[in-house]
């Protein structure tokens, strides 16, 4: 059984510690705990077959009196008959990790098979947030970690943000080196389970396979800003501990309710710490921050994201996806007007001088369209600064043309000379523009 004990001073609840999960035919081992804040706790254990088959992890709410709170036995978070995989990796004793939300709910991660088969070891992190009630908020048996479903995970620590949110750390087999190697990887998930970055608080990019592993993660949320995440782990190439801070909040533009007002001229934002709200059809995943442009006359509007990919060497940028849209997404409608990833023609030649990774996208306004432009990133790509370059050329007035002089009468007639041309010269200067009547 899985049992609890509130200490000090004495026994407030009794010498008999309360019965936390005891579901019959099992034996329940390697639990973890935090606080529920408001005097309880929410507890989490594995839980394997003794006389019924299925390693399942489980979860339990006691409150301030010990008394359990949530379905009898615990939630059940997963259960291996279910999502099945290979059962000789399920049987690995490896524990899970919680972290309270403060309001009576918690996210619980830990290791799983599912993926596997025979032949193919694989082990994934999931992760799976409880409301105050028990229920699970996001995917029935969890939500993975990492975006790579061909990569290996394991080893989970959680704790909030603050916000609502999650800063999960773990470890992920790669090769960043020269060989493979177990690398620390931090991530942030929002309360919707919605992933808003994941990379690794160090690259290790030495010529040895070097594992760096044990993560650790605080929140430095009273802290000056940047506030943000610390991370701790060890480095087995002289088995020293390391440390780093991540800043977590979340960029200007990173909903598209709230995108950045903008006129023409160029700008610099990061997609680190944004989530992406859609996928548009070119592709831009993972990341977006979103622009807002009103057009102040009818004329045409050209965004790039030129010298992007070039930055801070050939080829080493964001590869970038832009798109233009109507309305901000609703549900399954994007409302996009056009997208591209990729630019290859001239626009970006002269600052792209590797692969054509940046992008270019123009479109006809008339005058105060509003126009919202998405910069996101392709799938294998990275979270990091993308250049945006808006450029607006405000179209001719409709008499710039002696062909389509506006007929008049007498009288008082108003006109504009913005953005016309000139069709010929007179013998009393007149050289820069001309409109017609």
């Amino acid at each position: 059984r899985i049992v609890a004990q509130k200490v000090g001073p004495g026994f407030p609840w009794g010498t008999t510690p309360t019965v936390v999960g005891a579901p019959t035919g099992r034996f329940n081992h390697l639990s973890v705990a935090d606080s529920d804040g408001s005097g309880g706790a929410v507890v989490a254990w594995r839980t394997g077959p003794w006389t019924v088959t299925g390693v399942q992890y489980r979860a339990q709410r006691i409150d301030s009196s010990g008394a359990p709170q949530w379905t009898a036995g615990g939630e059940v978070l997963v259960d291996s008959t279910i999502v099945g995989g290979e059962i000789t990796l399920w049987n690995l004793n490896n524990p899970p990790s919680i972290a309270s939300d403060g309001e009576g709910g918690a996210f619980v991660a830990w290791d799983d098979p599912r993926r596997s088969s025979s032949g193919n070891p694989e082990q994934d992190v999931f992760i799976q947030r409880l409301d105050p009630s028990g229920s699970r908020n996001w995917d029935s048996y969890g939500v993975p970690l990492s975006p790579d479903i061909s990569g290996t995970e394991r080893s989970p620590r959680l704790v909030t943000d603050g916000v609502g949110g999650v800063l999960p750390v773990y470890e992920e087999f790669l090769n960043l080196g020269a060989g493979d190697n177990w690398e620390v990887m931090a991530a942030r998930l929002d309360v919707q389970g919605n992933r808003h970055w994941e990379y690794p608080p160090y690259n290790d990019a030495s010529m040895d396979a070097i594992d760096q592993r044990d993560g650790l993660v605080v929140f430095d949320g009273s802290g000056p800003e940047p506030q943000g995440a610390i991370y701790v782990w060890l480095d087995e190439e002289e088995d020293d501990l390391y440390a780093q801070k991540i800043e977590v909040s979340r960029p200007a533009g990173d909903d598209c309710g709230q995108a950045i007002e903008i006129g023409p001229g160029d700008y610099e934002i990061n997609l680190a710490g944004s989530a992406a709200e859609m996928q548009a059809s070119c592709g831009g995943v993972g990341a977006d921050v979103w622009l807002r442009f009103v057009a102040p006359a009818n004329g045409m509007l050209a965004v790039s994201t030129c010298g992007t990919n070039d930055f801070p060497a050939q080829d080493a940028g964001v590869d970038s996806v832009l798109s233009l849209h109507s309305a901000c997404p609703d549900g399954g409608t994007t409302y996009e007007h056009d997208c591209n990833d990729d630019w290859d023609s001239g626009e970006c030649a002269a600052q792209d001088s590797g692969l054509a990774r940046d992008s270019f996208l123009q479109r006809a306004l008339v005058g105060g369209e509003e126009v919202l432009i998405r910069i996101s990133r392709y799938s294998s790509s990275f979270n990091g600064p993308v250049f945006v370059h808006v450029l607006f050329e405000q179209a001719p007035p409709p008499t710039d043309n002696c062909a389509d002089a506006l007929p008049i009468g007498v009288g008082t007639h108003a006109g504009s000379l913005i953005a016309a041309t000139t069709d010929s010269l007179t013998s009393c200067a007149g050289s820069e523009s001309d409109v017609w009547y």
